[in-house]
């Protein structure tokens, strides 16, 4: 069962720019875990490793997300905690994710190895 609630309570308090990449890894990682595609989407083997990715692509002391917006940051977990893995193996992704960061840190994070797949099912 994913936390979205919780997200959803912290989100609606303000996501400060310090603390949105905890925040987003976090979000971001449970439904890839939640979807079973750790290793198929972001190449990584476990939720720590992933999280640790993702946080440190849009940590501001990385110099990381250097126009954040917090109104979108807001949408963005929200639309991060809202999504299914039906959702996610279409590829979908909360459009407000896009404008966090515009600077791109905020697109749902895919590993070198990992290509494009976003874990659907193959046909056939």
């Amino acid at each position: 069962m994913r936390l979205a609630p919780l997200f959803a309570v912290l989100a609606a308090c303000g996501t400060k720019h310090e603390d949105f990449a905890a925040d987003y890894a976090e979000a971001t990682c449970l439904l890839y875990e939640e979807c079973e595609v750790l290793s198929i989407v972001g190449g990584f083997d476990d939720k720590a490793a992933c999280v640790s990715a993702v946080q440190a692509a849009v940590d501001p002391a990385e110099g990381k997300c250097p126009e954040y917006d917090k109104s979108f940051a807001i949408d963005c977990i929200s639309g991060v905690n809202q999504i299914d893995c039906a959702e996610l193996y279409e590829g979908k992704w909360p459009d407000a994710c896009a404008s966090v960061c515009p600077d791109g840190s905020t697109a749902p994070p895919v590993s070198e190895d990992a290509g494009e797949d976003t874990g659907a099912p193959a046909d056939g």
